[in-house]
């Protein structure tokens, strides 16, 4: 009936004659055939030849998507994906039957694109930054080609776990074939497919809940063992949705879910050390579970726990589980409107930071998916509260904050430390450099990188190696310039770029337990620092922009970026790195103000360029800066409404120096230090033994 309905709406034909043979998976036909006026021809039994055309043509398709498996050595598990891309070809081959011309183009009357046409089974770097939960994740990864989405203008792409992306940009490598060196994650594979250990109950079907939207199971699970490591500390199985197969605007509309900014984190981390409040941590139990759908989505009863009575039926969602598309966002809208409803605040500046002011407290509370921050100014309330968030959803109260999101938290009467330190052994180890000799900065100076170079034989772990430190900048604004740097060559890396790479990674070496201290401030001042390098870049000339802001003497936002267009001279270049800054500045304002914070004075934003301060201060058009776009002139209307203000400080003192170039070992430790970038003051400090990460007891009078 789909056919039928195709040929009739896109092509104005009608269906006259079906030729089919006698298979059982035909015995529908007679019934829509009566019903639809079409006459059905089935060959006699035994007889192909009289269905000789359909069985020519299926053989042609067999051959061809055994060949494309063949030659990518992928194994029979993807025929389905292989036949497809063979009929794609097939459609679009020009032929001698149809007087050399393509059934695509006979059908269609326009010629098909064969531009867009890749090896099947090649490697492929697909885009996946929509399907990412948090924009620290990589943008992109290895995979393997998969054909042409029938559903999308874009290709299918599936990396070593078996996940299958839908991308219009992808880069390929159509001379590497994955497949020729194993390229599923065998490992992960074994893991799913084991059977229990014998120090583990079987699965037993116990069922699923009801408030899961299944009237007939309850959970699975697996007993705990009573001899289970601290890794390893249970085992259970959950029922996951096959979400791939979920069509967009039928079984889900929307998927966005917020999560909380790192600089949000950090502004709240501030507060809290300032006023010296008590800062929480908890988990959400199985926090997808959680979400109502607003959508109809049914799925097929679980294999293995079919209802005996009702074998046919299917399950209606009534709540979301893992694997649903929608679910993050269902679980987030849940708990949103459960916080509304007690009194919660959502700030418009981050759509996961809410809030809560009383007659006699604040509270703060900050959302990364299932992990939640509380921190407030009464104790006893923030103890009722976790109570009471606790009868409706089932949470782990983990105590103090002391480990979110990857990074090591610690806190004495000098404030705050965020540090990474089993983080930055962990990517020693990895790249293999967990022995080298340090270095005292991460950047030689008068080091300039091109793209020109020998191109690297792996250039996978190099874009590894990026990734890893681009995370580890969340606490350590001392490498942001340096991995900034390096990130603009992630598409060609050469071997220059990699020693590059292993540069850092020594500075890492001998400043293992240096971390971001949030120190305890007398007041709450915004204050900001903006630097530009210009036309540093030798490729294109563009220029680097550095900026840093404190909240009180604690950093809370930073970055190190190449910006978009060529700037003409050094003060246009600064010039655009001061806007760049009083937009951050703004939001952070706009933030405090939303959450009521007292700023008894107005952010000072410092630059070292008086011809970019005075373009800023000035409403004068001059012959030299009429080129620069009127939209980043709205800094100008900020200084007129006395919403910020601009001074000068002298190049010596200005701390955005080391995020717009390389600098001499004293100059750059002394940056580092007023970044807040310090040495770690706890007892527990980490080290690198015998190729083995561990802790030591020191001794320190703090």
């Amino acid at each position: 009936m789909h056919f039928k309905k195709l040929t009739e709406n896109q092509f104005n034909k009608k269906i006259k004659v079906v030729q089919c043979d006698g298979g059982g998976e035909f015995k529908g036909l007679q019934k829509i055939s009566q019903e639809s006026g079409f006459q059905l021809r089935m060959s006699c039994p035994y007889t192909s030849q009289q269905n000789g055309k359909a069985e020519r043509k299926h053989r042609h398709v067999v051959e061809l998507g055994l060949t494309l498996l063949a030659q990518a050595k992928m194994p029979l598990y993807f025929l389905w994906e292989a036949f497809s891309t063979a009929v794609f070809l097939i459609n679009r081959l020009p032929t001698p039957i149809i007087r050399n011309k393509s059934p695509y183009s006979v059908l269609l009357n326009k010629e098909p694109d064969y531009n867009n046409l890749k090896s099947f089974g090649c490697a492929c770097y697909p885009c996946i930054k929509p399907y990412n939960a948090h924009k620290l994740q990589y943008h992109t990864t290895k995979c393997v080609f998969l054909g042409y989405s029938s559903s999308h203008k874009g290709f299918k792409c599936m990396n070593s776990n078996g996940r299958i992306f839908i991308s219009r940009h992808v880069i390929f490598n159509e001379h590497e074939f994955p497949f020729h060196d194993g390229f599923l994650n065998k490992q992960k594979s074994a893991e799913i497919f084991t059977e229990p250990a014998s120090s583990f109950y079987p699965l037993i079907p116990a069922g699923i809940s009801h408030n899961h939207g299944f009237e007939t199971y309850r959970s699975i699970s697996v007993d705990q063992s009573n001899n289970s490591t601290e890794n390893d500390e249970r085992r259970k199985a959950r029922l996951v949705a096959k979400g791939f197969q979920q069509t967009a605007g039928v079984d889900f509309d929307e998927t966005f879910t917020p999560v909380i900014k790192a600089s949000t984190v950090r502004i709240i981390l501030a507060i809290a050390v300032h006023y010296n409040w008590e800062v929480r941590q908890m988990d959400i139990n199985n926090a997808f579970l959680n979400g109502y759908l607003k959508e109809t989505v049914f799925m097929h009863q679980p294999e293995g726990f079919t209802d005996p009575n009702k074998p046919h039926h299917v399950c209606k969602f009534i709540k979301a589980i893992y694997g649903l598309k929608q679910a993050p966002r269902a679980w987030f809208d849940r708990l949103k409107k459960a916080l509304l409803r007690w009194g919660f605040q959502n700030t418009r500046s981050d759509s996961s930071l809410f809030f809560l002011r009383g007659e006699n407290h604040i509270t703060f509370l900050l959302i990364y998916v299932d992990d939640i921050i509380v921190t407030g100014s009464n104790t006893n309330f923030l103890q009722a509260f976790i109570k009471q968030l606790n009868v409706v959803f089932a949470l782990k109260d983990l105590g103090k904050l002391h480990y979110f999101l990857g990074i090591e938290v610690h806190r004495d009467s000098g404030g705050m430390f965020l540090k990474q330190i089993k983080y930055i052994a962990d990517i020693l180890k990895k790249f293999k450099m967990d022995r080298a000799s340090s270095c005292p900065t991460p950047m030689v100076t008068g080091r300039s990188f091109t793209n020109e170079g020998e191109p690297m034989k792996n250039p996978t772990i190099f874009r590894q190696a990026i990734g890893a430190l681009q995370y580890l900048t969340n606490s350590r604004p001392d490498i942001a310039y340096s991995v900034n740097k390096l990130c603009q060559y992630m598409s060609a890396p050469t071997d220059d770029h990699w020693q590059g790479i292993k540069r850092i990674l020594r500075y890492l070496c001998g400043t293992i337990n240096h971390c971001l201290h949030i120190k305890s401030s007398a007041d709450l001042d915004i204050a900001g620092f903006s630097d530009a390098y210009w036309a540093i870049s030798i490729d294109d000339r563009k220029s680097i922009a550095g900026q840093c802001v404190f909240l009180g003497e604690s950093l809370i936002a930073w970055s190190s970026r190449k910006q978009k267009v060529v700037s003409r001279s050094s003060t246009e270049s600064e010039y655009r790195a001061l806007v760049d800054l009083a937009a951050e500045v703004k939001w952070i304002k706009s933030l405090l103000q939303e959450i009521k914070l007292p700023m008894p004075r107005k952010p000072i934003l410092w630059c070292d360029n008086l011809s970019a301060k005075a373009l800023a201060s000035n409403p004068v058009m001059h012959a030299r800066s009429k080129h620069i776009e009127v939209d980043i002139h709205f800094i100008r209307d900020q200084v007129l409404q006395n919403q910020i203000s601009i001074a000068y400080v002298p190049s010596s003192d200005q701390i955005a120096d080391c995020l717009t170039k390389a600098l001499t070992h004293s100059r750059f430790s002394q940056l580092r230090d007023k970044l807040g970038v310090v040495q770690s003051p706890t007892r527990l400090r980490g080290v690198l033994k015998d190729n083995r990460f561990c802790y030591i007891l020191i001794s320190l009078d703090l």
